[in-house]
C-alpha cells in the first residue's frame, strides 16, 4: 500500500492546519471533524445589522458596558459569583486573553507548569513569551500534592489548567483547586484557569469556579470565551476575570496592541449571551450518548467517557498516529485531530467531536472504522 505523507513535523504550521490545507487543495469532498466547538442550527441564528455609529467609533478598551454586565450576570447565574465590572476584561478570544496574562506575568527565567495534556499553541505561546514549560498530570482526577510540590521552585511564575480538559474531558475537583491555590500563594505564583468548556459538564459531575474559593484574586485569573461555550468562534470574543488591579494592567497592555475589541462582534456576543445556549448543550448531551454507543461497538479501540468538554479522546491500534491520520485523509478524505496536536500527551489518540451535527460525527466514525480495517 502506497502511503502519502501530508504533514511535515518540522513545519511551523500546526498539524491540523496542514491537513486542512491539503484537503482544501486536493480533496473535492472531505469530511472535517477537527473542530472542537458546538454548532448552531441556521434557524437558531439570526442575521445582525448595525448602524454606522457602531462601526465608525473606537470601542471601549475594557469592553462595552453592556457585555461586561452580561459577563458578570452569567458568572452570578452560573456560579453565584459576584463579579464587579472592574474585574472583567473583554479580549479577542481566550487565546488572546491568555497571551495578555502570560506576557504581563513574565519575569526572566520564569517557569510555567501546565496541566497535561495541553493544546499545543498554549505551550508554544508560553515558550514564545520566554517561559520554560513543565507539565503535571492528574491521577484519578486528583493532584499529587507532594509530586507537584517538587516541581515548585522560586522560578515558577504561573500554573495553567484547563477544565474540562481538552482533550481528556477531565474536571478539576474543589480539592485540586485548593491545593493549587495554596501552592501559588506560598510560592508567589499565579494560577490561570481556562474554563472555555464550562457549559459542557455531564451527568453528576460538578465544575468549580476557582474564583469562588478565595476572596482575593491577585494571583488568580479565569479565562473564558464565546467560541466553545456559545458556538461563536468567528466572533473572536473572550474575557478574563481577575482582581481589578490585574484587569487594569491587562487593559493597558491590550490598549497598546489593538485599542479595543471589535464593537459589532461584542454586540453579537451580547445577543448570544442573552439568548443562552441551552439548545447547544442539549445537542451535545445527546451526541455524547450516541457516540458512546457507537464507539462501544468498536472492540479494537479504547476510550473513557469524558466528564465534560466537547470531545471523546480515542486510542487507536496503530503504531504511528500521524501516518494513520495522513492515510485517512488521502484515502478516505477524513480530516482528524491527533494526539500530536497536544503537548505532554500520550501517543496514538484521535479526537472525536461532540458539537458537530450528529450525521457528520457518525459519518466520520464510519470512515474511521473502514480506515482501521484497511490499515490493519
Amino acid at each position: 500500500m502506497v502511503k502519502t505523507t501530508v504533514i511535515d513535523l518540522n513545519s511551523p504550521t500546526s498539524l491540523v492546519v496542514q491537513r486542512l490545507q491539503y484537503a482544501h487543495r486536493f480533496i473535492r469532498h472531505s469530511i472535517n471533524i477537527t473542530g472542537n466547538t458546538s454548532q448552531w442550527l441556521e434557524t437558531e441564528f439570526d442575521d445582525f445589522n448595525y448602524e454606522l455609529s457602531i462601526v465608525g467609533n473606537y470601542p471601549s478598551t475594557q469592553g462595552t458596558s453592556q457585555i461586561i454586565e452580561a459577563i458578570c450576570h452569567r458568572e452570578f447565574s452560573k456560579y453565584h459569583l459576584k463579579v464587579d465590572p472592574s474585574e472583567a476584561l473583554v479580549t479577542n478570544g481566550a487565546l488572546h486573553g491568555l497571551s495578555l496574562i502570560f506576557r504581563s506575568l513574565y519575569r526572566p527565567g520564569a517557569v510555567a507548569l501546565c496541566q497535561a495534556p495541553v493544546f499545543w499553541c498554549i505551550a508554544e505561546l508560553l515558550q514564545t513569551c520566554g517561559y520554560r514549560v513543565e507539565y503535571f498530570s492528574l491521577e484519578n482526577n486528583q493532584i499529587d500534592g507532594s509530586s507537584l510540590q517538587e516541581k515548585f521552585t522560586k522560578n515558577v511564575q504561573v500554573i495553567f489548567v484547563n477544565t474540562p480538559n481538552n482533550p481528556t474531558g477531565e474536571i478539576l475537583s474543589k480539592d485540586c483547586f485548593r491545593k493549587l491555590l495554596q501552592l501559588t500563594q506560598s510560592c508567589q505564583a499565579s494560577l490561570i484557569a481556562d474554563l472555555v468548556y464550562d457549559e459542557f459538564v455531564f451527568e453528576k459531575n460538578q465544575l468549580i469556579q476557582p474564583l469562588s474559593l478565595q476572596g482575593i484574586w491577585q494571583n488568580l485569573y479565569v479565562v473564558n470565551s464565546m467560541s466553545k461555550n456559545f458556538a461563536a468562534p468567528g466572533l473572536r470574543v473572550g474575557w478574563i476575570i481577575s482582581s481589578s488591579d490585574n484587569i487594569q494592567s491587562l487593559t493597558a497592555l491590550l490598549t497598546e496592541e489593538c485599542l479595543g475589541i471589535c464593537y459589532p462582534a461584542q454586540q453579537q456576543a451580547l445577543t448570544i449571551l442573552k439568548r443562552g445556549n441551552q439548545s447547544l448543550v442539549e445537542r451535545v448531551v445527546k451526541n455524547r450518548e450516541t457516540v458512546d454507543a457507537v464507539l462501544s461497538q468498536m472492540s479494537e479501540i479504547a476510550f473513557e467517557q469524558p466528564a465534560g468538554g466537547l470531545q471523546y479522546f480515542v486510542k487507536l491500534p496503530v503504531l504511528d498516529i500521524e501516518e494513520f491520520a495522513d492515510f485517512m485523509l488521502t484515502e478516505f478524505g477524513l480530516v482528524l485531530v491527533t494526539s500530536g496536536t497536544f503537548r505532554a500527551c500520550p501517543d496514538g489518540y484521535v479526537r472525536i467531536p461532540l458539537g458537530y451535527p450528529t450525521e457528520t460525527i457518525l459519518q466520520g466514525i464510519e470512515l474511521l472504522k473502514k480506515g482501521l480495517q484497511k490499515w490493519n
